[in-house]
This record gives C-alpha cells, sequence and structure tokens, in this order.
C-alpha cells in the first residue's frame, strides 16, 4: 500500500482521496491552533505560496490529543487560520494522530478519523506539528522543521 491508496475526511466531512494528488508533492502536517508551534501556519503559508504552482500541495490535519491545543469544531479551526494566517492550503477534518501506540506516519498510513480517544505515550515522538513530506512517488519521511528540510523535500 502506498499514501495513495487511502481516503481521508474534508472539513466538511466528505471523502477526499489521496490518489487525487498522485504526481504532486505532499506535504501532511498535524497542527494544533493553541500551542507555541501554531505560528508555522505563517512559514505553511509561505511555502504554500512559493510552490503551489510547482505542485506542491499542503495537507493540514489539525488534532486536538497533544494538550488539547486543537480546541474548537473544524469551522473555528478554519475561521481561525484564514483570518490569522491567510492559510490556503486544505484543511481537513480533525483527527486522532495516535492509535493503537503508533503516529499514522509510523503505519506508513495518513489515516484520519473523528477526533475522539486519548494520545497514547507509548510514542514519544510524536507531537503536534509533525510534517510527512510525500513524493509523487508515495515515499515519506518525517521532518520537524521546515526551514531544516525544506530543501529536501521540495
Amino acid at each position: 500500500m502506498n499514501v495513495y491508496d487511502f481516503s481521508v475526511k474534508t472539513r466538511d466531512g466528505g471523502q477526499l482521496s489521496l490518489a487525487d494528488y498522485r504526481g504532486k508533492v505532499l506535504l501532511i502536517v498535524n497542527t494544533a491552533t493553541g500551542c507555541g508551534f501554531t505560528p508555522q501556519y505563517e512559514d505553511l503559508q509561505q511555502i504554500y505560496d512559493e510552490c503551489a504552482g510547482s505542485g506542491l500541495e499542503i495537507l493540514d490535519f489539525p488534532c486536538n490529543q497533544f494538550g488539547h491545543q486543537a480546541p474548537g469544531d473544524e469551522g473555528e479551526i478554519h475561521e481561525f487560520c484564514t483570518a490569522k494566517y491567510k492559510t490556503q492550503f486544505d484543511q481537513l477534518k480533525k483527527i486522532v494522530f495516535i492509535t493503537d501506540g503508533k503516529a499514522p506516519t509510523r503505519r506508513s498510513t495518513p489515516s484520519a478519523r473523528a477526533d475522539s480517544g486519548s494520545p497514547s505515550r507509548s510514542s514519544p515522538r510524536s507531537t503536534s506539528w509533525e510534517k510527512a513530506p510525500i513524493r509523487s512517488s508515495g515515499g515519506f519521511r518525517r521532518i520537524r522543521s521546515l526551514k531544516d528540510s525544506a530543501d529536501r523535500w521540495a
């Protein structure tokens, strides 16, 4: 299986096949709107502005598992991001990032389901603002810093 075999939920509850992004570079990010990393939305939007025309797509998955730092529903989160950071990339339904003690990027699946449950402490590296750049082949690796890694995934 690769990333293009999966579907995720859109902000309004519809289904989105990741196969729709085949041939593009994806940056999948699990985000939180109430933590110290939230200003990274500005960096994400800057990268999107610079690279969307070259085939980059950003998929934003809000997640409330890490210290409950993504409060509110999808509409409130979207309003916050577009008002404060002028985001224009795809923001999807809130996810549970860690299930069965594993983050989806560790299972090679960008699956998303409705926000419920509590985080597992068995996966200490998985926090909000993890990033998974996915090449057009469907392969990926995890990164933390956009600025230090941009030249390696763009």
